[in-house]
């Protein structure tokens, strides 16, 4: 590219030297353009590991300081009570640009051991099974290499409080957000509870009937992220004889119904949460729309509250036809059963 650069301009000032003038501006903007242009950042893409090996729950910890803490120590060991639980604690080996370029890493490396060595020494202190491994230094990379390897099922970022952390101050966090698509447990508690209500068991469902459902065929999640923060999500998975909504919505169906909805095969949409405040956007539209894409069959079903008139206008208007209604029983309101075929 440079050879051709001053050959351009050469010959333009063989020819004219006004012209070799014209040239050399021309060809040094462009040279610039493609220059500048080409750093400019590339949109980041949702990366999503593949699902972890069935009767496991994994936990990626992403370590900027010693994972020692009571309240994370507590926090991971609620994440994996009542299940066989696998953690992994990734510790970047940090570094300054300028050893960086000059490859000397092993102050770097030094520092990550001691810190991923205190930080199983915590976590095997308190019953947790935890393996470790020292990463790439940049924390986006060693968290993407890990990912190829483990398969989690939830990532922790364990970093500094905010003023003392360089990885917030950095954006680490916000750009792990974008770019992994791991469901954050905390973030999907309050959307359930916010959207819902203080009387939900948003706890139990976390905790317990998301990683059962996760199990189930053709699960799909999908998660939507509006300014930094979860704004909505939404899953399904294929319907099958012995589930317990699935048989509470057959016994409400007729024959006719049931041979149609029931007994051929056909998506289940568990739940679809919006934030109150990011609702009237559209975001539940295209978490609806996209599950009802990324699932095999050509009919789905889900059911809603009767007295919501607000979900019943917002599923009629996505295409989906009111059916029966039907009694999930004690402690549960009145609810309906819906389907759309596809």
């Amino acid at each position: 590219m440079t050879i051709g650069y001053f050959a351009l301009i050469v010959i333009g000032s063989v020819i004219n030297v006004w012209l070799g003038v014209a040239v050399f501006v021309v060809v040094t903007i462009v040279a610039l353009w493609w220059f500048f242009r080409r750093g400019e950042p590339v949109p980041p893409v949702a990366h999503a590991p593949a699902a972890s090996p069935a009767g496991e729950h994994r936990i990626l910890v992403a370590a900027n300081e010693t994972v020692g803490g009571p309240e994370l120590l507590s926090e991971i060991r609620e994440r994996s009570e009542g299940r066989r639980a696998l953690v992994l604690v990734v510790c970047p080996a940090l570094n300054s640009p300028l050893k960086h370029w000059v490859s000397d890493e092993d102050e770097a490396r030094s520092a990550a051991k001691r810190r991923l060595d205190d930080s199983l020494t915590s976590m095997r202190a308190v019953g947790l099974d935890a393996r470790g491994e020292i990463g790439d230094g940049d924390p986006i990379q060693a968290i993407e290499d890990a990912l190829r390897t483990f398969r989690p099922d939830e990532l922790i970022i364990s970093t500094h409080p905010e003023g003392r952390s360089h990885w917030l101050e950095r954006g680490v966090v916000d750009r792990a957000r974008e770019r992994f698509a791991l469901p954050v447990t905390q973030e999907l508690r309050e959307v359930h509870r916010a959207a819902l209500g203080a009387g939900a068991l948003s706890d139990d469902w976390a905790a317990n009937r998301l990683p059962r459902h996760a199990e189930r065929d053709d699960f799909v999640f999908l998660l939507a992220r509006e300014a930094g923060e979860v704004a909505g999500f939404g899953y399904g998975y294929t319907g099958g004889a012995g589930q317990w909504w699935t048989e509470h919505v057959a016994r409400a169906l007729t024959a006719a119904q049931r041979a149609e909805w029931i007994e051929r095969p056909h998506f289940e949409i568990v739940e679809l949460h919006v934030r109150p405040s990011f609702q009237r956007q559209g975001i539940g539209s295209a978490v609806l729309a996209q599950l009802l894409t990324r699932q095999p069959h050509d009919r789905a079903l889900l059911s809603t509250q009767t007295g919501s008139r607000k979900a019943r206008n917002f599923y009629a208007k996505n295409g989906w036809s009111e059916l029966a209604s039907v009694d999930f029983g004690v402690g549960y309101p009145p609810y309906l059963v819906l389907g759309r075929r596809l």
